[in-house]
Formats: structure tokens, C-alpha cells, sequence
């Protein structure tokens, strides 16, 4: 059975994952603006998009940690969302980014509840630090997409640093 901080790291860096090409989109707008032409509200629209995909999601996300399990959610929740960046990072139609964002966004509604679990059923009397410390793993992931995937889009191309991101969920 992994230890507190396993079980921490592992939920911790699967939020980070998702919010790392999640925040992407955002720290990648100049990019998306040029290649697909994007307006400054559209690129609010793909936000919003990714945002309802995860609300949508996430309710029967914890569902479905009930039946199957949190390891399995999310497991599958990365595949998919990852899938759903290298489907973006590919996209040369805007309609089609558009609509893998939104798919991505239904992955990573996956992400949160089966990760509450996992930490809930291993933390007893501590539950309100450890879950503190997996919930990190949002400001991380966004940290880390401002920082490191402007320069890789710069060094080589918006799509390379989605596929970057994606690999990372992966």
C-alpha cells in the first residue's frame, strides 16, 4: 500500500498534468490568434469550452470513482485528456481545436474527484493539510504552462508545446 506521500505526489501531479496544457491554452493565446485567428473573445470561448467540459464532467467522474475505482478514473481521465491535446496540437481547423478542447475539458473534470478519494481514504486525521497539498497541483500546473510553453512555442511551434503538454498527461 503507497505511503502519505505517494498517494499526495501521485494526485498532485495528475492535476498538475491536466492544468499544465489546460492553462496552456491560455499562455498560448498570441500563437492560437495567428494560426487559427482567433478574437480575443474566442480565445475566452475555448476557456469556457474546456471549463464546461470539466463541470459537465466531473459530476459523473465521481460516479464513476465509486464503481471502479479512483486509479482506473484516473488513468483513463489522462489518456484521454491527453489524446484530446495531441488531437489540438494537430487541429488544422479552428472548429476541430475548438472541439478537442471541450474534449479535453470532459477528461479533466476526470482528474479531481477520483484524486479527493485517494487521498481521503489514506489521510484519516490529517485529511484537510494532505488534500491542501494535492490541490496544489492546479497553481503548479498553471505555473508551470507560463513558464515553460511560451518558450518551447517560441523555440519551435505553438502545436510542438500542446504535444509537450499532452505527452506530460500521458
Amino acid at each position: 500500500m503507497p505511503g502519505p506521500r505517494a498517494v499526495v505526489g501521485v494526485s498532485l501531479a495528475a492535476l498538475a498534468a491536466g492544468t499544465f496544457a489546460t492553462i496552456g491554452i491560455g499562455a498560448l493565446a498570441p500563437e492560437l490568434q495567428d494560426e487559427f485567428g482567433f478574437s480575443r473573445g474566442e480565445i475566452g470561448v475555448l476557456i469556457a469550452l474546456l471549463s464546461v467540459g470539466s463541470a459537465v464532467a466531473s459530476r459523473r467522474a465521481g460516479t464513476l470513482t465509486d464503481s471502479v475505482g479512483p486509479v482506473k478514473v484516473i488513468a483513463v481521465s489522462l489518456v484521454v485528456f491527453g489524446a484530446a491535446i495531441l488531437v489540438a496540437a494537430a487541429a488544422p481547423l479552428a472548429v476541430l481545436f475548438m472541439v478537442a478542447v471541450f474534449v479535453a475539458g470532459l477528461a479533466y473534470g476526470g482528474i479531481n474527484p477520483p484524486t479527493n478519494v485517494i487521498v481521503a481514504g489514506r489521510m484519516e486525521g490529517r485529511l484537510g493539510f494532505f488534500m491542501s497539498v494535492k490541490q496544489t497541483g492546479v497553481p503548479v500546473g498553471g505555473f508551470l504552462a507560463g513558464v515553460v510553453l511560451p518558450p518551447i512555442a517560441i523555440w519551435t511551434s505553438w502545436r510542438f508545446a500542446f504535444t509537450f503538454a499532452a505527452m506530460t498527461a500521458l
